[in-house]
């Protein structure tokens, strides 16, 4: 029950707010001193070490030499955190980050209109055009939003994100190209759904989508997949490689997510963490390349496909942002081979890191599954999507990702 009703709740809050504020800047300025003082000799020394016509880079390296040896810098996000947190802000860093009333992070969207999405649906449509003449289907899945409506609560005057309304122009535009498309936005909720609570959906303190919601889209692809002839993908398939035939290993109240490298971890509770990964894996071959080098590994999918010691982490260590997740490697480029299904689909998928966890799950059912970032990636797309003998080709983008970024591969792609 909130206490601030009435003159005492009032006073209350208020007292809270100004105690809450008064220790956080009495601990900013006791950092400040220590930092100041610790970071003195250093900074002469750099300043000495200027050349004697070095005088406009001076600012430059005074700022590069507190930064590097800044102490408590963590501890500062922290108290910065727990200070927001204290005083009931929903905002946080000049707004780059707003809490909703359910407790979850977003990004800011301060945009006004959603984004023109025409083209994106025209070249998308002459992508399927040309993967039709080698029968070869394309099908275009919109993952789901951070903002879930009809249950997110933005704080009050923080106006709905447009990105929703921009895939849902994409799909429209779609359809009057008679592109095939999976939207995961409305089965969230569909009646008979197995898809997670729509609290489990997204980490309040990560963008990503829990390993469980990925899950739940892994289920729904490689179904689609088993109506496609050329996957060789039978309903005993389907069973073999289920929510069964997979382990979990649950992390309790312990994953920090990568908004608390803003928000510290005092504004939002740790939360759950939970690995999922088939019982019994075959050998899977990994690699990624930026097109040009490439690294590769052998091995069952809790070794190659998850980080390092992953399973032996202890339940109640403290997890961050870069301790988690599938598909290892920052390249743009990532695929698996799984030659115990050597008659299985051959995937391509071509979206943004939320698909790296599907197309880990994806591996257990496919012969050969390749991930491409379009934002990231400069090669010639096109030319893997219709020379490496795929099965299906699969679009795969989440609202927020549906941008001249995430498209610059397809403009020289025409209808007809």
């Amino acid at each position: 029950m909130d206490n601030r009703e009435g003159p005492k709740g009032m006073k209350r809050y208020f007292v809270r707010k100004v105690i809450a504020g008064g220790l956080a800047a009495l601990l900013l300025f006791g950092s400040a001193v220590f930092n100041l003082q610790s970071q003195a000799p250093a900074l002469f020394a750099a300043l000495r070490d200027l050349p004697s016509d070095g005088a406009l880079q001076a600012p430059e390296l005074i700022d590069t030499t507190i930064s590097e040896g800044l102490a408590f810098r963590e501890y500062a996000t922290d108290l910065y955190g727990f200070a927001a947190h204290e005083m009931r802000k929903s905002e946080l860093s000049d707004f780059a980050l707003v809490v909703d009333e359910q407790g979850f992070l977003h990004h800011l969207d301060l945009s006004v209109h959603p984004i023109d999405t025409d083209g994106f649906a025209m070249q998308t449509a002459g992508m399927a055009d040309r993967l039709a003449v080698q029968q070869i289907p394309l099908s275009f899945i919109i993952t789901p939003d951070r903002y879930l409506r009809d249950f997110t609560e933005l704080p009050e005057g923080i106006f709905e994100p447009r990105a929703n309304q921009t895939a849902d122009d994409l799909l429209a535009g779609l359809a009057e190209y008679d592109v095939s498309s999976i939207d995961l936005r409305p089965l969230l909720t569909a009646e008979e759904s197995e898809a997670p609570a729509l609290e489990e959906v997204f980490y309040h303190s990560d963008e990503s989508w829990t390993n469980e919601a990925a899950f739940w889209a892994y289920t729904l692809i490689a179904e689609d997949l088993s109506h496609n002839p050329r996957s060789n993908l039978s309903a005993t398939d389907l069973r073999q490689t289920g929510f069964d035939a997979f382990e979990q290993q649950l992390h309790e109240g312990s994953f920090a997510g990568n908004f608390t490298q803003t928000a510290g971890r005092n504004y939002v509770p740790l939360e759950d963490y939970t690995w999922l990964y088939p019982a019994t894996s075959a050998q899977l071959s990994y690699t990624v390349t930026d097109g040009i080098a490439e690294a590769r590994a052998s091995g069952s999918f809790t070794e190659v496909l998850m980080p390092a010691g992953a399973l032996s982490t202890p339940a109640n260590a403290r997890l961050a942002a870069g301790d988690v997740g599938y598909l290892p490697g920052n390249e743009p480029v990532k695929y698996i081979v799984n030659d115990t299904r050597a008659t299985g689909p051959r995937v391509l998928i071509i979206g943004d890191a939320a698909n790296e966890p599907l197309v880990a799950y994806l591996s257990t059912v496919c012969q050969f599954v390749m991930l491409i970032d379009p934002a990231a990636y400069e090669g010639d797309i096109m030319r893997i999507a219709t020379e490496l003998d795929f099965d299906q080709v699969y679009i795969s983008l989440a609202p927020t990702s549906i941008d001249e970024a995430h498209f610059p591969w397809l403009r020289s792609v025409r209808v007809g």
